[in-house]
């Protein structure tokens, strides 16, 4: 995926350990040339400018970048002409034929002239656009990490991958999941020699995350036949409902924002009935207002309470979201782009 020849767009901040090790160390391993992103306003620019073949982004600056190419196309009514291009281009892949250049020149132009491959952390990605930039002919590659293990823990291979999952666990690690469910299902714990040594001066906090030489992750997932990780949510998100159910909020979250364009983001999370008794699921979502504008949609919360109650209808009963709150504008975020959650 990389060599010397390559060049590399540093855009994320580098106090995070994904960007100064991915994004820095392994790009200077590998004789890549690295430029310098000054801030997100410039990233398109600079895209331009620099022509990088990688980028690493999180996946929350790559959804609104895919949000912006199909508002654009459709704006311009040219949607039904990008659907249409893709699906011959896709055919035309399974007999060996790539015309994705010339096909989707203008699109991609975005980017550059030479991007190969967005490398993407921090959050799973939404399978549908894996899909629409593999058709564009840009490598959506995402994996897993947390910074105690430096950070990285797992990616999808270009040639060997699963994009529901968070990838292969790297070489030279172990994995192990703890006290798993009867889905297979528990806590995520690794070994290896990136794993780190322990927190500086707290040795409660190293007692806590490493126990019997495997280093507790705190987050719930599981692998496959294959040997694919698959992410469920954070052991601290976890709603415990009155009947004992618990409740992963990204999982929930994960399908109401590939239900529907019209979720710009959603939070789930335990509310209170009338009673102030039962915990129950309450979902707070911000919309996507200029989606429904540009589908003459006037009642939006109206066609998103139809889109939970769909939801409602297929899962169950412990799943089902009973309250919904509307907010006008985006949730608080980390500098790595993910939502700050409220805990209750």
């Amino acid at each position: 995926l990389i060599n010397i020849t390559h060049t590399c767009l540093s855009v994320l901040p580098y106090h995070h350990s994904y960007e100064s090790t991915t994004g820095i160390l392994v790009m200077l391993h590998a004789g890549m040339t690295i430029c310098i992103n000054e801030s997100l306003r410039s990233v398109v620019a600079n895209l331009k400018i620099y022509n990088p073949t990688e980028v690493l982004l999180v996946p929350l600056f790559v959804e609104k970048v895919y949000r912006g190419i199909w508002d654009k196309a459709e704006e311009s009514g040219k949607a039904a002409i990008l659907r249409k291009l893709i699906m011959i281009s896709n055919s035309l892949l399974k007999i060996g034929i790539d015309v994705r250049k010339k096909l989707f020149g203008s699109v991609t132009s975005l980017f550059g002239t030479n991007l190969k491959a967005i490398i993407c952390g921090g959050a799973p990605l939404k399978p549908q656009m894996v899909e629409f930039f593999d058709s564009i002919g840009i490598t959506l590659i995402n994996g897993y990490g947390i910074s105690e293990c430096g950070p990285l823990i797992s990616i999808n291979r270009p040639h060997y991958h699963n994009f529901e999952s968070v990838g292969l666990l790297l070489p030279d690690m172990e994995i192990m999941i703890d006290k798993p469910n009867a889905e297979g299902e528990g806590e995520i714990c690794v070994k290896g020699g990136n794993v780190m040594l322990g927190y500086y001066k707290n040795e409660e906090a190293t007692a806590n995350a490493i126990r019997d030489d495997w280093f507790h992750t705190g987050d719930v997932g599981k692998i496959d036949k294959n040997g694919f990780i698959f992410l469920t949510g954070r052991i601290k998100n976890i709603i415990i409902l009155k009947n004992g159910k618990n409740i992963y909020p990204e999982e929930i979250e994960e399908k109401l924002s590939i239900m529907s364009e019209l979720i710009a983001e959603v939070v789930i999370k335990a509310v209170k009935d009338e009673d102030d008794d039962e915990r129950m699921l309450g979902a707070e979502i911000f919309p996507n207002y200029d989606r429904a504008k540009q589908h003459g949609i006037t009642d939006v919360e109206g066609e998103i309470r139809k889109v939970i109650a769909t939801y409602n209808e297929k899962e169950a009963s412990y799943k089902i979201i009973k309250k919904i709150f509307f907010r006008t504008e985006e949730f608080e975020k980390t500098t790595s782009k993910k939502i700050k959650r409220k805990y209750n």
